[in-house]
C-alpha cells in the first residue's frame, strides 16, 4: 500500500500531502471540497502555510484566491488578540520554508516580528529560512511541514529531536510556529515524552476572532 492511501481526509484534508507524493488523483478528488467548506472551516485549513501554497498553484478562481491571500499566514498584523500574546516572554521562531521562502511571506513575517515586538515579545530569529544554513545555524525543515515525515518517518524524527534539543537547551519560554501540522507534531512528541516540554504558539492564535 502506498503512503498516500494511508492519509485519511483529516490528515490531509486539502489534497496537498498526496499531490506531493504523487496522488494526483486523491489530491484533485479532496481539492474540490474547497469550494463547498464554510469559511470557518476554510480558516482553519488556511493557517497552515503548505495548504495555502498549494491552493494557489491549483485554484483559478480569482475571486476564491483573494479570499485564500486575505486569510492566509502574514495577514492581520493589526489585529492581534493581546490577551493571547505571552507578554516579556522569549519566543524562539521556529522557520517555516513553505511561510517565507514558497510563500514569499518574508515582508509580512517582518511586519509580525515587529508588532510582536510591540507588544513585548522578545524574538529570537537566529536564522532566516530565506538564505541557506550555516555549520552553526539551527536548521529547522525537518519534514513535518510536509510528506518527508510520512516517507521517512524515522530520519524526521531524529531531525527534529536534534533541534529541539538545540532549542531547549537554551533559554527561551516558548516557541513560535507558523505551521500548525508542526505544532501539532511538537506536541504529541511531548506528550509521549520524547522531547522536554515547551510551550508552542501557533500565529493563528494571536489574531483576534481566530483567523
Amino acid at each position: 500500500m502506498s503512503v498516500s492511501a494511508l492519509l485519511s481526509s483529516d490528515h490531509d484534508p486539502i489534497g496537498d500531502l498526496a499531490w506531493e507524493l504523487g496522488d494526483h488523483q486523491s489530491a484533485q478528488k479532496r481539492l474540490e471540497q474547497v469550494y463547498a467548506a464554510d469559511d470557518g472551516v476554510l480558516r482553519q485549513w488556511l493557517r497552515e502555510p503548505k495548504i495555502v501554497h498549494f491552493l494557489l498553484e491549483q485554484v483559478r478562481d480569482k475571486k476564491f484566491i483573494e479570499k485564500i491571500q486575505w486569510s492566509a499566514v502574514g495577514a492581520h498584523t493589526e489585529s492581534w488578540n493581546l490577551k493571547a500574546v505571552p507578554q516579556s516572554m522569549r519566543v524562539r521562531m521556529w522557520n517555516s520554508a513553505w511561510a517565507a521562502r514558497r510563500l514569499g511571506h518574508s515582508v509580512a513575517i517582518s511586519n509580525w516580528l515587529t508588532r510582536g515586538r510591540e507588544l513585548g515579545l522578545n524574538w529570537v530569529f537566529e536564522q532566516d529560512s530565506l538564505y541557506p544554513p550555516t555549520a552553526t545555524a539551527d536548521v529547522e525543515d525537518v519534514g513535518l511541514e510536509g510528506a518527508y515525515a510520512l516517507m521517512f518517518p524515522e530520519q524526521a524524527n531524529k531531525m527534529f529531536i536534534d533541534a529541539w534539543r538545540r532549542i531547549s537547551s537554551q533559554d527561551y519560554d516558548a516557541v513560535w510556529v507558523w505551521s500548525p501540522r508542526v505544532k501539532v507534531a511538537m506536541e504529541r512528541k511531548m506528550e509521549a515524552g520524547e522531547v522536554e516540554r515547551m510551550p508552542v504558539l501557533g500565529w493563528w492564535e494571536v489574531v483576534s476572532g481566530g483567523k
